[in-house]
This record gives C-alpha cells, sequence and structure tokens, in this order.
C-alpha cells in the first residue's frame, strides 16, 4: 500500500499530536517543535495550492 497524500484535516490533526507530545514530553520540546513546523509548511502550501484551484476553476 502506497502513502497516502497529505490533506488538511490530516496536518491539522499532527500539529494537535504535536501539541500534545509537546506538554507530555517537555524535555524533548526542541525536536518535536521542529517536527510540528514541518507539519505547519504542510499545511500552508496545501492551502496555497487549495486556493490556486479555487481561482483556476472560477
Amino acid at each position: 500500500m502506497g502513502k497516502q497524500p497529505a490533506t488538511l484535516d490530516w496536518c491539522d490533526k499532527k500539529i494537535a499530536e504535536m501539541d500534545q507530545m509537546i506538554r507530555d514530553f517537555p524535555e524533548h520540546t526542541h525536536r518535536l517543535t521542529r517536527l510540528k513546523a514541518g507539519f505547519i509548511v504542510t499545511k500552508k502550501r496545501l492551502t496555497q495550492i487549495h486556493q490556486l484551484h479555487i481561482r483556476q476553476f472560477q
């Protein structure tokens, strides 16, 4: 089974998971914050792509 493409909902779920893990494991805050930043960047890129498609098909 191949990888599924990222969705906005998936990004939101991962960001929420990272927030919880940062609270649960304060000793790993730096590493978890970097991971969270990656999910935020992915979400921003997906949002831009979605907006581009919406503008294209109006």
